[in-house]
């Protein structure tokens, strides 16, 4: 597989996922699921998509920047397809997992049940962030 193909599926993928997930935490904002303390959800989400996502985007926009025009363009830089698989599982966990606390802890009640269900979280989260970073800093830097 080539890098830039791999780039494409791993950057789509969270490309989508932090697209839905955006959406989900913003309708729930809008639902009052957070009220009163909307901010802390928001503090609590955002650093568990943004780094990543942002790492992606820039990797990819400069790749854009840098680029050759069509027809030009070398695309024979291979990757092993083992580490896209593992990074997209890793990526897909961690957005799934990022999916399920938002619907669960969105549910509960009263609103300091959902700020400790947030909070126990981290732990999982804080796990499968660590080897999503090193599949994405491997696969990345490949490129």
């Amino acid at each position: 597989m080539t890098t830039t193909k791999g780039k494409y599926i791993i950057g789509g993928l969270w490309g989508v996922g932090f697209l839905a997930l955006f959406i989900l935490m913003t309708a729930q904002t809008i639902n009052d699921a957070f009220a009163p303390r909307t901010q802390e959800a928001w503090e609590w989400f955002t650093p568990n998509i943004l780094p990543t996502i942002g790492l992606i985007v820039g990797i990819l926009v400069a790749g854009w920047a840098k680029a050759a025009p069509i027809g030009e363009v070398d695309d024979s830089v291979q990757i092993n397809p083992l580490l896209v698989g593992l990074t997209f599982i890793f990526s897909l966990t961690h957005l799934a997992i990022l999916l399920i606390i938002i619907l669960i802890a969105a549910n509960k009640s009263p609103v300091d049940e959902t700020f400790r269900s947030l909070k126990s979280a981290n732990l999982p989260l804080g796990a499968i962030q660590g080897l999503v970073t090193l599949t994405l800093g491997i696969f990345f830097r490949k490129g």
